[in-house]
């Protein structure tokens, strides 16, 4: 506690809390003398996630919207999170996440960008929460790179994560070269960068992904689930919705152009 009070007086304000929080991670690695103190959680809920996936695949409908009931599902895997103080619970999520409505759903702008995107750039986030993001990959009609991090953090997915859930026999897979639990471009290694500027389009996992890529404009879509009124506060802003926690989210970065393809400013200028 002393060592984090004393950390908190190094908060930058100006940066996401992702990239704030990446220092403090590392603090209690070291105080803890293990790397990747969240290991075991992250076994156990790739396990889960494991597990669950026969049943996910039953909640697929043979016919029908199969990309709206994928998109369903991954956003009800983001619920597992060792990082957000949230009284989210999973089985519940599972339970009413093909029927409830999205609070903000652009679920058609996804749709027909996938319709015209040769490539996907897939954003990762939480371990077995990527097992929920293979059903997704497979309703996907271009080929995918599905991004991990690169040093543990939280409970945020690593390769060996995601091999663990066999989503390398749905997608290349690769680092992002961040520290922190989100995507930080600044932070992240020059291959990186340039793969994410190429791609005409980008699937951005979690919250950690929207709060340090909300201000930057890309041809992103953000599948979340609201899960801090911090990140409620900031979408109702983006939006002029009113959403609440345990809220599902689909939305279209409001800083890209998406019928011309280009970057917008703060104020919805090309």
């Amino acid at each position: 506690m002393a060592a984090v009070e004393a950390w908190l007086a190094q908060v930058q304000p100006q940066l996401s809390p992702p990239e704030n929080a990446a220092s403090l991670y590392r603090l209690l690695a070291a105080i803890l003398h293990d790397p990747d103190p969240f290991r075991t959680m992250k076994k156990a809920a790739n396990r889960l996630a494991l597990d669950l996936l026969p049943r996910l695949q039953r909640m697929m409908p043979v016919q029908g919207d199969r990309l709206a009931a994928a998109v369903r599902l991954a956003i009800a895997g983001n619920v597992i999170d060792c990082g957000a103080p949230h009284s989210l619970k999973l089985d519940r999520v599972l339970a009413s996440c093909l029927a409830r409505p999205l609070a903000v759903d652009h679920l058609e702008r996804l749709r027909h960008g996938l319709t015209t995107a040769d490539r996907v750039l897939f954003l990762g986030d939480n371990a077995g929460e990527v097992a929920f993001d293979r059903l997704l990959l497979e309703e996907l009609p271009a080929p995918s790179t599905y991004v991990v991090r690169s040093v543990p953090v939280i409970n945020d997915a690593l390769k060996e994560d995601a091999l663990a859930c066999g989503l390398h026999r749905r997608a290349a897979l690769t680092t992002s070269g961040c520290d922190c639990p989100g995507t930080v471009l600044a932070r992240c290694r020059p291959a990186f960068r340039q793969i994410f500027a190429q791609a005409p389009l980008v699937i951005s996992k979690g919250q950690g992904n929207f709060e340090t890529l909300s201000d930057v404009p890309a041809p992103v879509v953000f599948l979340f689930t609201v899960k801090c009124p911090v990140v409620a506060e900031h979408l109702g802003q983006l939006t002029g919705l009113a959403p609440e926690e345990g809220d599902m989210v689909v939305l279209a970065h409001p800083r890209w152009d998406w019928d011309q393809g280009q970057a917008l400013d703060k104020t919805g200028a090309a």
